[in-house]
């Protein structure tokens, strides 16, 4: 995954289009593995997986409206945001987790 990543982001550097569409695209196979080949052992692993993949699609879905819908600046500057508390909050929920399970 980390490596088609970082492919798509060095080799079309120039076609930003199809970086936003690659991403976008892999995240939504990642949430769709996540759901239904339900690759854990422990469920609450599995859960937390879920949860972090799906705030990851949300995110991405950020990343589609900024690229390919025209709207106003105040609107991405809140868009932006929300991407900023998916983000934290994928972060804390992570370390909360990681915390916990010690």
């Amino acid at each position: 995954r980390r490596s088609i990543y970082a492919i798509t982001l060095v080799f079309l550097s120039s076609n930003p289009n199809a970086q936003v569409i690659i991403t976008a695209l892999q995240g939504t196979a990642k949430l769709g593995y996540v759901l239904f080949a339900k690759p854990y052992d422990d469920e609450s692993d599995g859960k937390m997986n879920y949860i972090t993949e799906t705030l990851t699609a949300l995110s991405l879905g950020t990343l589609i409206i900024f690229h390919f819908v025209d709207i106003s600046d105040s609107t991405r500057t809140k868009i932006g945001w929300l991407d900023v508390v998916f983000l934290v909050l994928i972060v804390t929920l992570n370390l909360g987790y990681i915390f916990n399970k010690t």
